[in-house]
Formats: structure tokens, sequence, C-alpha cells
């Protein structure tokens, strides 16, 4: 691709929104933690800071705001596990049932039995 082309194309870009799946979020806070190394601080910071961009657009939006919500916590479970959470209660199916005792702290969420 030449360099002109590809700033027509970025020039396009700004006025678009970019759709982010909700597997996508999970994967990135994979990936910021295993591979790079981050800590849940800058984790969370870095997940606030992409939800925070006015050019991107994401599945289940506010699901994923509660689940960085229970991710901060402390103590909280790993992230997946906040996630399936926010999402069982966005559906309104709560409650969610899980195995994993920390999971099932958060609010929305049990054992079986």
């Amino acid at each position: 691709m030449s360099l002109p082309s590809r700033h027509s194309q970025l020039a396009r870009a700004k006025d678009k929104r970019f759709f982010i799946t909700i597997t996508v979020m999970l994967e990135l806070e994979w990936v910021l933690r295993s591979r790079y190394q981050f800590d849940k601080p800058s984790v969370t910071a870095a997940l606030d800071a992409l939800m925070t961009a006015a050019e991107l657009e994401f599945q289940h939006e506010s699901a994923l705001e509660k689940a960085i919500w229970f991710f901060k916590q402390k103590g909280s479970p790993d992230f997946a596990d906040c996630l399936h959470v926010a999402l069982v209660r966005q559906a309104a199916q709560v409650p969610f049932l899980t195995f994993d005792r920390q999971a099932s702290s958060l609010d929305g969420a049990t054992l079986p039995g």
C-alpha cells in the first residue's frame, strides 16, 4: 500500500467508530497480563482508557464497564469471571452458577447447591 493511500484511509477512518467485540476485550486482558506482565492496576487502567476512546464502540458496553468495576475490587476473581457475571446480570439471568469460590463472591453469582 502506498503512503498516500494509507493517509487517505486514515483520514476517512477519523470519522468512523470501530466496533470492539467482547471476546477481543477478554483476549486483550489476557495478553496484557500474560504476555506483557501488566499488573491488575495497569490492566484496568488500559481497559478504562479504551472504554473512554470516542472512536471505539463496544459490544455489551455496560456489561464491560461492570466487569471492569468488579475486577478492580480487592480480592476479585479473574477478569473472565467478572465478565461472565456482568453479562449474566445484563441479560437478567442471575444467578450465574460457578464452582469458583472467588467468582461466587460477585453479586449475581453463586455456588451450586
